[in-house]
């Protein structure tokens, strides 16, 4: 408590699960994925390929099964799944660790349930069943109209029942699936507003004030159009809208993205679109941070520790503080590390911010 740091203690395999610092070192730890690995979401990596199939995703996954074996990453092969997208129904014969992969007709991913051709009526109907279980927790709390009032169970709604998860990547679900989302949001408006079985479903929406299902996917849609149009030109999803916008052929999510939003388009057409502000480096380090350090991989422990306590003694020195009698606080000294690997046996230089204050 009453040391300007702690002791230094050498990691030799993970940090503990839950920490603040723990996803933002796997994420570092798995950056250098290998390129064939696309897209990357925390701990979820897919390979996408469209060309000689069978043989493409074999060396995807060898290539995914060497990069683990190098940097000691254990993969779930139970939950690797394979999945042929198109009208052409073919098997896949795969494997990974010796062990064959599950071609599946539909898997979910990101939340999102997907189908070979990308109809999303099973993504609807899951939509649906989860809306519809927290519908019936609400539907406790009203009790006819002894319970909530209208105005009350209209907000519930909105919040935490009406789906609202990635509506624009499945928007192009078929008619069954939006007259599923149309059912369940005329039965919670029916209940809680207490109407009569035969009041129309407009009438609902008009008195609950609540979009109708329609208008809110094409909201929606027309959001994640815009959100999209302000990302760099060299992003991936932006390059794919561009696409989209010159396809003339086939709807799929990105191309019905451009067709929903027609007249915010039409609106922007003579308007520049500000990029969103990319966050860099210097945004975080310059004048937060009084000591930065690169520690090369073959750097001991003991020489990284004696650079950060030389570096606050200079400085207490400075102060006239390192003999006084000043209180100091126990968090007299932070020190954020980010490494690629564990936490001292680092793949790559090693950043090293420290910052002190004196209560």
């Amino acid at each position: 408590m009453n040391q300007l740091i702690g002791e230094w203690i050498q990691s030799e395999y993970n940090t503990s699960v839950g920490t603040v610092i723990g996803a933002v070192l796997f994420i570092s730890y798995v950056y250098d994925a290998p390129s064939c690995i696309f897209p990357k979401f925390a701990d979820d990596l897919a390979g996408l390929v469209s060309v000689t199939v069978e043989e493409s995703l074999q060396s995807v996954l060898s290539q995914l099964n060497s990069w683990a074996e190098e940097w000691e990453l254990q993969l779930n092969t139970s939950k690797t799944k394979a999945m042929l997208f198109g009208s052409q129904h073919g098997k896949l014969n795969l494997a990974l660790q010796g062990v064959k992969i599950e071609q599946v007709e539909s898997m979910k991913y990101l939340g999102v349930w997907l189908d070979t051709h990308l109809t999303f009526l099973q993504q609807a109907e899951y939509a649906a069943s989860k809306a519809s279980k927290a519908y019936w927790k609400v539907n406790r709390l009203i009790d006819g109209r002894r319970g909530l009032t209208p105005k009350t169970g209209i907000e519930l709604y909105k919040s935490l029942i009406r789906w609202k998860f990635s509506i624009a990547a499945w928007a192009t679900t078929s008619e069954k699936g939006i007259k599923l989302l149309e059912q369940v949001q005329e039965r919670c408006s029916r209940a809680i507003l207490g109407m009569k079985s035969h009041t129309s479903a407009d009438a609902l929406d008009v008195v609950a004030n609540v979009t109708p299902v329609r208008l809110r996917i094409q909201y929606l849609c027309t959001l994640e159009f815009t959100r999209i149009s302000c990302k760099s030109v060299t992003s991936k999803i932006h390059s794919l809208l561009l696409q989209a916008q010159a396809c003339q052929s086939g709807i799929t999510p990105m191309r019905h993205l451009v067709i929903q939003s027609k007249s915010t388009r039409n609106t922007m057409e003579n308007m520049s679109v500000e990029l969103e502000y990319t966050l860099q480096s210097s945004d975080i380090l310059d004048g937060t941070i009084d000591f930065i350090d690169t520690v090369a991989p073959g750097d001991s422990v003991s020489s990284f520790s004696s650079k950060v306590e030389s570096y606050v003694n200079n400085q207490l020195n400075q102060s006239g503080l390192l003999h006084s009698q000043t209180e100091l606080s126990p968090n007299l000294v932070e020190v954020a590390v980010l490494s690629h690997s564990s936490l001292w046996s680092l793949r790559n230089p090693l950043i090293v911010p420290v910052r002190y204050t004196v209560c």
